[in-house]
């Protein structure tokens, strides 16, 4: 924080357009960047569970029996434009939306604004 706002920008844009490039990589080769099926299914099985929700892969999935029958992966979405949730009611959903319905305004432009 005693970085100038116009520096931090600038150093979070550089983190994040690094990161945006690897998207591809990541997508196209899941047996380097995703999850190991096996250990998934020992997890849920020790905890006595059968939903998997997680992050940090940058997919929005939801795929179900993903680790054998009745079980569920929910892969929370990418850093982009988009922020994720799940919601567990009557059913379960992943839900991706824009940032901007999350604090009205978009974000590109409350990052040019000066003392943001």
């Amino acid at each position: 924080m005693h970085m100038p706002l116009s520096l931090r920008n600038k150093v979070g844009e550089k983190i994040r357009n690094k990161s945006q490039n690897l998207d591809p990589i990541r997508n196209k080769d899941q047996k380097l960047f995703g999850l190991v099926d096996s250990t998934c299914k020992k997890y849920l099985q020790d905890n006595n569970c059968n939903i998997l929700i997680h992050g940090h892969f940058h997919i929005f999935e939801t795929k179900h029996n993903a680790f054998g029958e009745n079980t569920c992966r929910l892969g929370l979405g990418c850093w982009d434009m988009n922020f994720s949730f799940v919601r567990i009611g009557r059913k379960i959903e992943n839900i991706q939306m824009p940032i901007e319905t999350l604090v009205g305004i978009s974000p590109i432009v409350s990052l040019s604004e000066p003392n943001s």
